[in-house]
């Protein structure tokens, strides 16, 4: 019998240590300044900043040199990650209309998405130097 309960306070032991071993990562979308670029290579590459500051259907967003590079960012008004999407990220015009949503790829921490027939990746917050370098190498 002593042996059995050895065994078994073992096993949950390890079924316990095996819960906590590794957490999972942050995969909730988060304000800070987004890399957007096209999906084909060599297409422009500008930042989305996305705030946490509360406006209409979401949550402030400011892109200033993405306006040039894709004229469709010009409508985007606000952002919100819907709750169990699992990272889904979308992004809206003044009138609360889908402009675009991005789903996280497996295995990548980038976001694809779709608009007006194409493809665009968005990757996840730069640390804010990087951002700055970022958005002064654009201008």
């Amino acid at each position: 019998m002593r042996r059995f309960t050895e065994l078994v306070l073992t096993g949950l032991c390890l079924m316990g240590g095996a819960a906590y071993a590794a957490p999972k990562p942050d995969l909730t979308p988060r304000p800070g300044a987004w890399r957007l670029e096209g999906a084909s290579e060599g297409e422009p590459v500008c930042l989305l900043r996305l705030m946490a500051t509360e406006t209409i259907g979401g949550k402030d967003v400011v892109s200033d040199a993405c306006h040039e590079a894709y004229p469709w960012t010009a409508d985007i008004t606000a952002w919100y990650a819907a709750p169990g999407t699992h990272g889904d990220m979308t992004l809206i015009d003044g009138e609360r209309r889908v402009v675009i949503r991005f789903s996280l790829v497996d295995g990548d921490p980038a976001y694809d998405g779709a608009t007006q027939g194409f493809d665009y990746a968005l990757y996840p917050p730069l640390p804010v130097r990087a951002a700055e370098k970022a958005k002064k190498a654009h201008k």
